[in-house]
C-alpha cells in the first residue's frame, strides 16, 4: 500500500472532527503506531477519539480533502462553469437547471477522482 506525505501536516489535515463530525477548529492527533492524523474539534474530542482508537473502534470520519487536488479540480471545472453560467444566464448554481446542476456537480467529483488517481499511480 502506498501512503501520502504530505507537505504540511496543518495543510493536508482532514477537515471534520474524527469523533463528533463537526469542522475540525486545528486540534491534531498523531497516531505513531499507524502513522495516522485525526482532526478534532476541541480537547474533549481529541480525548474521546485517543481513547477510542486505544479500544480499537471505528472512527465515524476517515475521509479527508486533498487540497491540491481541490485546487486542480476547480481550475479544470472552470471551462465548464463558464460554459453552463452562459447558458443559464446566471452565475448562481441554484437559478440552473437541475440537469446542469448536476452535470457540473458530477463532473467536479469526477475531476477531483481523477488528480487523486493520478497522484497514487506516480507516488513511490
Amino acid at each position: 500500500m502506498k501512503a501520502y506525505h504530505s507537505k504540511s501536516i496543518a495543510y493536508d489535515k482532514p477537515s471534520f472532527c474524527s469523533n463528533c463530525h463537526k469542522v475540525a477548529k486545528g486540534g491534531l492527533l498523531y497516531i505513531e503506531e499507524n502513522k495516522k492524523i485525526h482532526s478534532c474539534c476541541s480537547m474533549a474530542c481529541q480525548k474521546e477519539t485517543k481513547e477510542k482508537i486505544e479500544r480499537g473502534e471505528k472512527l465515524p470520519i476517515k475521509a479527508s480533502v486533498n487540497y491540491d487536488s481541490a485546487d486542480y479540480c476547480r481550475k479544470r471545472s472552470q471551462h465548464l462553469y463558464k460554459e453552463l453560467r452562459q447558458k443559464n444566464s446566471s452565475g448562481d448554481l441554484f437559478n440552473w437547471s437541475a440537469e446542469d446542476r448536476k452535470k457540473f456537480f458530477n463532473w467536479i467529483i469526477l475531476e477531483y477522482l481523477n488528480a487523486e488517481v493520478a497522484k497514487s499511480e506516480t507516488e513511490e
